[in-house]
């Protein structure tokens, strides 16, 4: 049964705080910082400045899509590296890319409920470290090898083996027939521009007047968002790679759709830039 409005109003509940990494390019290979790195690097200079220690925190709450091998136990990992303490817990939430969303509605419904005082949550995603996956017929071949510890078995079970299943597949790009949902993200975002009669001119004006503003904001803030971040090679990252405030209609006519072929609507100018970047983490410290 759907909760009524304000069933869970409870205490009041504040974000006092916030910050992020700047949004990077993938560059078709491997970034240099994983979702925790981004997340780390968000978070101390936020926590800096507060008038508490980390370790006041009562829970880190943190949302992700693409979580990597090497970072099953995210946010509490992070909590670790942000020196909140081993008493301070941390969970990590997945629900699409509306997990960081997440991660801070569950924060604020904890403190509403009187769960917990002070809670950092926010969301991070390296989308060019997201794990690619071999196909299911190699992990049955393994299963099966683990069972036979026979030499000759081994070697009947070996003339089976299908070279095909090599083949890597991409889990954020699943077709509908590997994947339980019906449509894509973009795939769904295509036939909502079909059923509203939204134009690819529409379309593209509200993109570059949303480029527009993201860059008029950056250069007019007084007290920036962004955190920059240092590769282990000494780079220094402090800018958005995707904002695009000079381009102009023309410059989105020229690109084509990413989605359907020809026919489609949406591009790489006039979508979020999600599957082109490296997002940053937010941090909003949720407190009653």
């Amino acid at each position: 049964m759907a909760a009524k409005p304000g069933a869970e109003a409870g205490k009041p509940v504040y974000i006092v705080d916030g910050s992020r990494t700047p949004f990077l390019k993938i560059n078709d290979r491997p970034g240099p910082f994983s979702a925790a790195d981004l997340a780390v690097a968000a978070g101390r200079p936020l926590l800096s400045r507060q008038p508490f220690d980390a370790a006041d925190l009562d829970q880190i709450i943190v949302g992700n899509t693409a979580v990597a091998s090497t970072a099953i136990d995210l946010a509490r990992s992070i909590a670790l590296r942000l020196n909140c303490g081993h008493q301070v817990t941390g969970y990590t939430v997945q629900r699409g890319e509306g997990s960081g969303m997440q991660a801070v509605d569950t924060a604020a419904r904890r403190i509403a409920t009187g769960e917990a005082d002070l809670i950092l949550a926010g969301g991070t995603d390296a989308m060019s470290h997201a794990p690619l996956q071999f196909d299911e017929g190699i992990l049955r071949f393994y299963s099966e090898w683990q069972q036979r510890p026979g030499i000759a078995d081994r070697l009947r079970l070996a003339m089976g083996f299908d070279p095909r299943w090599f083949r890597l597949r991409d889990p954020l790009k699943a077709t509908p027939a590997q994947s339980d949902l019906d449509l894509k993200l973009g795939d769904s975002a295509e036939a909502l521009t079909e059923t509203f009669a939204i134009s690819r001119a529409r379309i593209d004006a509200y993109a570059i007047q949303s480029h527009q503003r993201a860059g008029a904001a950056v250069q007019s803030s007084d007290r920036p968002e962004r955190e920059p971040i240092y590769s282990p090679d000494g780079r220094m990252f402090a800018e958005d790679g995707c904002i695009r405030a000079d381009a102009s209609p023309a410059d989105f006519k020229a690109l084509p759709p990413l989605y359907a072929a020809e026919v489609g609507r949406l591009t790489a100018g006039n979508s979020a830039p999600r599957p082109m970047a490296q997002p940053g983490y937010c941090s909003p410290a949720s407190r009653r």
